[in-house]
């Protein structure tokens, strides 16, 4: 089997290099066939392929309305997290909802490791700096862990900004790192705010400027009180640690969330995860052959769910696809900047994951480098139809998922 000639300890794609196959699960509880179509036209468009994951391996995903059932096995939805493509073997975690075919599928052996003694993929970044092979480790994290499992002692720690770095920091090339500004993002919002109360000013016979202003007003609030009452790390820290290793710092409008009041731990501590209602660091990064960067990663709903229409966001400047492509236009062209969304269902909706379940499109996925080539012909798509369901308890996942869905957070306009 060809190997990349990087010489990288960990293939992972995450400092931006190119890729053969982006691995998408689609788990008993959840859709991710729109999401896995939508990133494999832009994956093709781009030079490289998408593969679903679910009772068998397929690199043609169906449509919804094929009705046989491929979400039969318990697989952990989260693939980032539980998976680490190796030069020579794949990394698993050792648990019962992790049963992967992905090693079949590349010919390679697979090692399963103790949860105790495994990193997840969504708070260490494998990077090549300065000609070395280098870590980016969350400091909730063991150092020590981290050199038995990678076998590399050149380990950056970096301040925890939320529950995983990949929520707050990208990598991408040259040792530049994209890091969400939380202070960038709140003044932009309230700088909107303001331009949105004159407009509403101006319009007083408009009554949906006031009822929008209010709820930017309650965003820009709530995300305010959980920037400044966390027991999270600011991002000026994770700024200021990766300018003194000698990183490039890209501050970006990366992320709006919030602290969701029914999970806090007490009065004073918050939630150990933040809810994001945008978030556009957790993300997929690929290396074209002519050496620009594709950037992919979650489309958000913050303004319509604001009662926002495009015309008045960009108007009073909180058209946030066009503020991050700005802020990052130097590195990445703003035509390869791509916004995926799922489906219209709240269990194969990017946002939902985003805000219910404290991840994106990075953590559903797994980054397969250019020189991996899969080894086992995927399973005929005529097979798949002929699969037998499987047999749900009698409130299946799904159903499940929907209850506490309805019950902890009733819409998302709610928050």
């Amino acid at each position: 089997m060809q190997i990349s000639c990087q010489n990288n300890l960990s293939f992972r794609g995450y400092d931006a290099r190119p890729l053969s196959y982006l691995i998408i699960r689609n788990a008993s509880k959840v859709n991710l066939r729109p999401a896995a179509r939508q990133l494999q036209t832009i994956a093709r468009k781009n030079g490289f392929d998408v593969i679903l994951e679910g009772e068998k391996v397929i690199d043609k995903i169906p449509n919804d309305e094929h009705k046989y059932n491929i979400n039969t096995k318990r697989l952990d939805y989260w693939l980032q997290d539980n998976i680490h493509f190796m030069k020579d073997k794949i990394l698993a975690i050792d648990t019962y909802h992790n049963d992967t075919n992905i090693n079949r599928y590349f010919g390679l052996p697979l090692k399963k490791i103790d949860y105790d003694d495994f990193i997840k993929g969504g708070n260490v970044f494998f990077i090549k700096h300065k000609g070395k092979n280098k870590l980016l480790l969350g400091s909730y994290e063991d150092i020590q862990k981290a050199e038995k499992l990678f076998k590399n002692k050149n380990i950056i720690q970096i301040p925890q900004a939320d529950y995983h770095l990949d929520l707050f920091i990208k990598p991408l090339k040259n040792g530049v790192v994209l890091v969400a500004d939380d202070n960038l993002t709140l003044a932009i919002m309230k700088k909107a705010a303001g331009k949105l109360k004159l407009l509403a000013e101006q319009n007083e016979g408009n009554s949906k400027y006031f009822e929008s202003l209010e709820l930017l007003n309650e965003r820009i609030s709530k995300m305010q009180s959980a920037h400044d009452n966390t027991v999270y790390n600011n991002t000026e820290e994770v700024i200021e640690t990766l300018q003194n290793n000698g990183f490039t710092a890209v501050r970006v409008p990366g992320r709006v969330y919030y602290n969701p009041e029914e999970m806090y731990y007490d009065d004073s501590h918050p939630a150990f995860h933040f809810s994001n209602k945008l978030n556009y660091m957790n993300s997929i990064v690929h290396e074209k052959e002519n050496g620009e960067l594709v950037y992919i990663t979650n489309k958000s709903k913050l303004c319509e769910k604001l009662g926002l229409n495009p015309e008045t966001a960009k108007r009073i400047g909180l058209d946030m696809e066009s503020n991050f492509k700005n802020a990052v236009k130097d590195y990445i062209p703003k035509r390869n900047i791509y916004f995926v969304s799922g489906g219209e269902n709240f269990d194969e909706n990017i946002q939902f994951f985003l805000e219910a379940k404290n991840g994106g499109i990075h953590c559903l996925t797994c980054e397969v480098p250019k020189g991996f080539r899969n080894q086992k012909k995927a399973e005929p798509f005529d097979k798949l139809q002929r699969l037998k369901p499987f047999k749900y308890p009698k409130e299946t996942f799904l159903q499940e998922a929907e209850r506490l869905w309805k019950k902890k957070f009733k819409s998302y306009s709610d928050k």
